[in-house]
């Protein structure tokens, strides 16, 4: 079934999802505030506000950082029309850096969204409206600075990613190299030298 959602999320305090996650639709994540770091693809995108970055459907992700405010929109494949689905498709696993002028436009755009009586007589033709201008308004920022971050070259291996999951869920227990080692069946060195390759620090320096 074709859909289309906004939403809005301020948080105030440090944030971080406890699991990668992954969804069969669109996702379009702009960030109004704030910073956050993204584990998307395998790899590690750290996004500045105010920008966007497109996760296609079927990716595994995750944020986390501190404080800072956000707009989604969740579309189905089936809503888009061939012009929208074509930047989509082009733009996904991107970053798209905004001017404040852009994002003061766009995210006044998101914000109409969020507050459109649903039920209201011609609700569903209003949202389409709106998001069919904010996309018409990211293709026309296409330039040099829609591009991956530079972090997002050097992809982290599934042991990092893996590792860094766990840290999320169990920051609160005694962790050492020997059992991160044992536990993901990998040597001590083996785990330092992939952590200090694609983080710059050990394990236990990380988790910190």
């Amino acid at each position: 079934m074709a859909f289309i959602e906004v939403e809005k999320s301020i948080r105030k305090n440090d944030w971080s999802m406890q699991d990668l996650h992954t969804h069969s639709h669109y996702e379009i994540y702009f960030l109004s505030k704030g910073s956050r770091s993204f584990f998307l693809s395998g790899s590690l995108y750290k996004l500045t506000a105010p920008c966007f970055i497109i996760i296609p459907p079927h990716v595994l992700h995750k944020t986390e950082g501190a404080a800072f405010e956000r707009y989604n929109i969740n579309v189905s494949p089936d809503y888009l029309d061939p012009f929208q689905k074509d930047f989509l498709t082009k733009a996904n696993l991107r970053i798209i850096q905004t001017t404040p002028k852009e994002a003061e436009t766009l995210e006044r755009l998101f914000q109409d969204a969020v507050n459109i009586e649903k039920r209201g007589k011609y609700a569903d033709y209003i949202l389409k409206a709106l998001f069919s201008y904010a996309i018409y308004l990211l293709n026309s920022m296409e330039r040099a600075d829609i591009k991956p971050n530079a972090t997002a070259e050097n992809r982290m291996p599934p042991l990092v990613l893996k590792v860094i999951d766990h840290f999320n869920v169990h920051y609160a227990e005694t962790q050492t190299l020997d059992t991160l080692a044992a536990q993901f069946f990998v040597s001590k060195a083996t785990l330092v030298y992939n952590f200090k390759k694609y983080t710059s620090c050990s394990p236990i320096d990380f988790l910190l």
